[in-house]
């Protein structure tokens, strides 16, 4: 999963930006129930949010500060 926030300025030029890439996997065995394949979905989405929140709570406050209220 990436994602990227950027301040444009007027002219269409990015200002300041902060972005994140993250990553998660897991191996099921063969056979498996589709109901234990949906929650594997569903924890590999939290897992992969939870990880962009934390980054991006890192590096908004570096890289975007001067544009946050």
């Amino acid at each position: 999963l990436n994602l990227e926030i950027a301040v444009i300025d007027a002219n269409g030029s990015v200002v300041s930006k902060v972005d994140t890439s993250v990553l998660a996997s897991q191996t099921l065995i063969e056979g498996v129930k589709q109901q234990e394949k949906d929650a594997t979905w569903l924890q590999l989405i939290n897992t992969c949010f939870d990880n962009i929140d934390r980054e991006l709570k890192s590096q908004l406050p570096h890289n975007l500060a001067q544009h946050m209220r």
